[in-house]
């Protein structure tokens, strides 16, 4: 398969889309639950480390934290369709041949 049809496939997957709406759900109530000590519970450690890459990007991007919120949850989703498409391209490339 070519790039551009596993990643159109990728947004158009069921799957994909729930588990990035699934991580900007685990951001909102990470960020919900105690707002003063966001880095102090495991929960908001786990939101953390799991959406690194689309922090890390976010905070390259935009030069004010205050407008961090404006891009972070875009970011995340592509964050994870484009893990889907890595994983599902990865997969075409490693199925048997028969012989």
């Amino acid at each position: 398969m070519k790039i551009k049809e596993i990643l159109v496939e990728s947004f158009k997957s069921p799957l994909f889309n729930l588990l990035a709406i699934a991580n900007l759900i685990l951001i909102a109530f990470s960020v919900s639950i105690l707002p003063t000590e966001i880095a102090l519970t495991p929960f908001s450690k786990l939101a953390i480390s799991l959406n690194l890459p689309a922090l890390v990007s976010t905070r390259i991007l935009v030069s004010r934290p205050s407008d961090m919120f404006y891009f972070v949850p875009p970011l995340v989703y592509l964050q994870w369709i484009f893990i889907g498409a890595l994983a599902k391209s990865i997969a075409c490339f490693l199925k048997p041949k028969a012989v």
